[in-house]
C-alpha cells in the first residue's frame, strides 16, 4: 500500500486528473425550422427521396460546470448533424477547444468525415469522353461499400462501370 499511494497522489495532481468531464445528456428545448429547397418550382411536387432543402435545429441545454477547466460532452444530439455547424455559447470565458475527433487527411477520414453530406459525383463516359456531374449524398463509409444516394436512389461507389470520382465542396476544419 506504501507504494501505490505516492502514485496515486502523482496521479491525482496530474492535468488529466484535474480536467473535470460534464456531460448534458439532452436538450432542455429544442426549436426546428425547415427551409425548402429553393430551387423547387412553384407548386412542384416534393420528392421525398431528394428533399434538398434543410433543416436548423436549435436546443437549449442547461449545465452547471465546476471552476477550472472542464471537457464537455453532449449526447442526444440529432445522427444526421453537420458536425462543422455546432456552434456553443453562453460558456464563461468562451471556448477553448472544439475537438470534433480530427483525423488525418486521408481518402477513407475525408469520406467518413463526409457521412450525410452532400457531395458530387463526377463519372466519365469512356466510348465519348462526356463528363457528367450529379449531386449525391454519402450514406455509408469506408468500412466496405460505399452508399451514395442520387436523385436516382441508391447506388454503391464505382459499381457503374464508368470511372468515378467523388468531389468535395471543401474539407471541414481539423
Amino acid at each position: 500500500m506504501r507504494r501505490i499511494a505516492p502514485l496515486l497522489l502523482l496521479f491525482a495532481a496530474s492535468p488529466a486528473a484535474a480536467e473535470s468531464v460534464v456531460t448534458s445528456a439532452a436538450p432542455d428545448k429544442v426549436a426546428v425550422s425547415i427551409f425548402r429547397d429553393p430551387d423547387r418550382d412553384e407548386g412542384g411536387e416534393i420528392n421525398r427521396d431528394w428533399l434538398n432543402g434543410f433543416a436548423l435545429i436549435s436546443e437549449t441545454r442547461t449545465i452547471d460546470l465546476p471552476a477550472g477547466e472542464s471537457r464537455l460532452r453532449f449526447e442526444g444530439v440529432a445522427e444526421g448533424m453537420v458536425a462543422v455547424s455546432a456552434i456553443v455559447t453562453g460558456l464563461p470565458g468562451g471556448v477553448v477547444q472544439k475537438n470534433r475527433d480530427a483525423a488525418l487527411l486521408s481518402p477513407a477520414s475525408l469520406l467518413d468525415g463526409s457521412l450525410g453530406n452532400r457531395v458530387h459525383i463526377r463519372r466519365t463516359d469512356r466510348a465519348t469522353g462526356k463528363v457528367t456531374e450529379e449531386d449525391a449524398i454519402i450514406r455509408s463509409g469506408p468500412q466496405g461499400a460505399v452508399i451514395l444516394q442520387t436523385p436516382a436512389g441508391y447506388e454503391a461507389l464505382r459499381c457503374t462501370g464508368l470511372p468515378e470520382s467523388l468531389i468535395y465542396d471543401g474539407v471541414r476544419p481539423g
